[in-house]
């Protein structure tokens, strides 16, 4: 039937109103964030922090400031890196100020403005949806409507062997924090930048000589730093040199195995401490599952003159988003972080008005999500841990045997710990551990790889194996180390 212009022009009138219609109605369904939407027994919070350095802690105040609701997650470092430096003479304002004074000062700045502060670090995260979700150590689920990544950074290893085994044990990476220990003694700093000239000019107020280990044949660091050193008479300096091995006994350090990178010469340079000044890498593990990360440094991918990562609502600020590490830098960029989140927050309609009819987290609230607790597998015999928390509570504070399995997700050794669980009930207890998702708990035994066995008595480890195990080979493994305990006892 052939429509006439008369019946056309209704019938494209009636088809535009029917798109904007659905248009409408789909906005309201499927509009991501929606304050409406949120049920009133659900616990959130505006704005949460996490990590608590000059980045952290300036955007906390920034927040809490316009009068957004602010938590600050401190983390396994309060202060940042920042509080364990000693003297800072470029931070605006002082001429002279110790690091610690200044992580001080940001926090009671913060806390003056009314952010609120909770002593715990955060274990996984799920950005999947909103609000998003925020796992602990100390068991907690916080619900964020925006979040400030500020997790800062970690010192880079040199990754050869015996430099896990002495850590704290002679091998350190703060120079500040472990000087005292040295007293008198030789020490060494693997480094050329100015980091490296930082830390050998703090050991040299405490050790004997100090030798600055430099892999080329010129250092990094700036003149003026370099120039420095001509004051400290126990300090010098050794180029082309490339660490090779820790070595050591009786569990301290007793030199470095190094290779003359021009004559291909190996020897043993005697020392009782070596301190690493090679640079730093973001803490940015948690969030690669969720927002863009640079492939080559790790850090996070923002956009020209903004904070926000690749997911709307997820801000960062600091060292996770930039190779400069220098403490006024990272404030001035948690401010920023902080204007950004406001700006999200006052897209979604969000106001004093809005806020009065939510249910805010608080630091001293107890409780938590069922699915953020430790669970038994489905015999009721293996528990799968996911934090530090949960591992201080099923691990070190447990009386006994504890076989502690670190694996992959879809390893067929789950099922091989299930097994094997079944014959020691009652005697040994087993748990398993993702490497992925509980990658605190595997960093702190320095697993690699997987599968792991880790044996613990009473708290301690008392065993190690890291080789692939069929469930015979592993009754074995765990049958004579029951053995031995019961002997001793």
């Amino acid at each position: 039937m052939k429509l006439g212009k008369k019946e056309l022009l209704i019938l494209s009138g009636f088809v535009g109103v029917s798109v904007v219609c659905l248009c409408m109605m789909a906005n309201k369904v499927y509009k991501k964030h929606d304050l409406t939407r949120i049920p009133s027994e659900q616990i959130v919070m505006p704005v949460v922090v996490l990590g608590s350095g000059p980045a952290g802690l300036n955007a906390a105040t920034y927040s809490a400031r316009l009068g957004l609701p602010t938590l600050v997650i401190k983390g396994d470092k309060p202060g940042g890196l920042i509080a364990d430096t000693g003297f800072v003479e470029n931070w605006p304002g002082s001429a002279k100020i110790l690091g610690s004074e200044i992580a001080d000062n940001l926090s009671k700045q913060a806390e003056l403005q009314g952010a609120l502060f909770l002593d715990d670090t955060v274990a996984r995260v799920d950005f999947s949806s909103w609000p998003f979700k925020l796992y602990t150590e100390g068991d907690r689920c916080i619900q964020a409507l925006s979040v400030i990544i500020a997790t800062g950074s970690a010192p880079r290893k040199l990754g050869i062997p015996g430099e896990q085994e002495y850590w704290g044990a002679g091998v350190s990476a703060c120079a500040v924090c472990d000087a005292p220990l040295y007293k008198g003694k030789n020490v060494l700093v693997i480094g050329g930048g100015d980091s490296a000239i930082e830390e050998a000019i703090h050991l040299s107020y405490y050790a004997q000589k100090v030798r600055v280990l430099v892999r080329r044949e010129s250092m990094k660091a700036s003149q003026s730093m370099q120039d420095r050193l001509l004051d400290y008479p126990s300090v010098s300096v050794e180029y082309n040199v490339q660490p090779q091995e820790v070595v050591g006994q009786q569990g301290r350090v007793t030199g470095l195995k190094v290779l003359d990178a021009k004559t291909h010469e190996q020897r043993i340079i005697p020392a009782q401490g070596i301190f690493l000044a090679i640079g730093h890498e973001p803490n940015t593990r948690l969030f690669k599952d969720f927002i863009e990360l640079d492939e080559t440094t790790g850090t996070i991918k923002l956009p020209r003159d903004s904070k926000q990562t690749s997911l709307e609502g997820v801000f960062a600020a600091g060292d996770v988003e930039r190779r400069r590490r220098q403490a006024c830098v990272a404030a001035g960029s948690g401010a920023e972080a902080a204007l950004d989140a406001k700006e999200f927050l006052d897209g979604l309609g969000f106001t004093k008005q809005a806020a009065a009819k939510l249910r805010l987290f608080k630091p001293d609230m107890t409780g938590v999500d069922a699915d953020v607790l430790v669970t038994p597998a489905a015999d009721g015999s293996v528990k799968e841990l996911f934090s530090l928390a949960d591992f201080t509570r099923e691990v070190q504070e447990k009386k006994g045997l504890v076989c502690v399995n670190v694996l992959d997700a879809k390893s067929p050794a789950q099922e091989v710990v299930r097994d094997v669980a079944q014959d020691f009930a009652g005697t040994v207890a087993f748990v398993t551990v993702d490497k992925d998702k509980a990658a605190d708990i595997a960093s702190r035994f320095f697993v690699e790889q997987t599968p792991c066995r880790l044996v613990f008595s009473n708290g301690s480890l008392v065993a190690r194996n890291q080789k692939d195990m069929d469930a015979q080979t592993l009754r074995e493994f765990v049958g004579s180390i029951a053995q031995e305990a019961a002997a001793v006892a």
